[in-house]
């Protein structure tokens, strides 16, 4: 390897260094900042309840909260009506949902702004199959044909 090209590597290695340093400070930025509005949220879940999970993660940007809730009397079921409503009265930027019928499952997402970007929480919620206020429905049903090929080496 030439002088020249030496340097530039050792240069461009320290450029690397110098924004992962940068990366890493306005990470630690955000959870300190967020760390106030992640409380909040985390308070919304009664963590004396062991149906709830929730898993938190930061970035520069944010951070994220989610959590499975599972054996729900439904999606009015008393406890998931009040932990949405208690997210959504900190004030969303975006709120979202999508259904897996075949799985009795709804999966909430809600954005949340913060101090340094926006806190993302995902309540994935699961019906019981047994529950009176929904039930899932045949509405299809599907026969597909599947050509598998499958092929020996031969070498000489």
């Amino acid at each position: 390897m030439k002088r020249n090209e030496a340097a530039d590597a050792l240069k461009g290695a320290n450029q690397d260094l110098r924004r992962l340093a940068n990366d890493l400070k306005a990470s630690r930025q955000s959870a300190t900042k967020n760390r106030k509005l992640m409380l909040a949220i985390l308070s919304c879940f009664d963590l004396a309840d062991h149906t709830y999970r929730p898993s938190i993660s930061f970035s520069a940007y944010g951070g994220r909260v989610s959590s499975t809730i599972e054996k729900l009397d439904g999606f009015k079921d008393p406890k998931l009506v009040r932990l949405l409503s208690a997210l959504i009265e900190m004030g969303t930027s975006e709120e979202k949902t999508n259904d897996s019928p075949e799985y009795l499952n709804r999966d909430y997402r809600l954005k949340i702004p913060a101090p340094m970007g926006e806190i993302e929480v995902c309540i994935y919620a699961y019906a019981k199959e047994d529950n009176p206020t929904c039930r899932k429905i045949l509405k299809s049903v599907s026969h597909r044909v599947v050509e598998d090929k499958t092929y020996d080496m031969v070498c000489d």
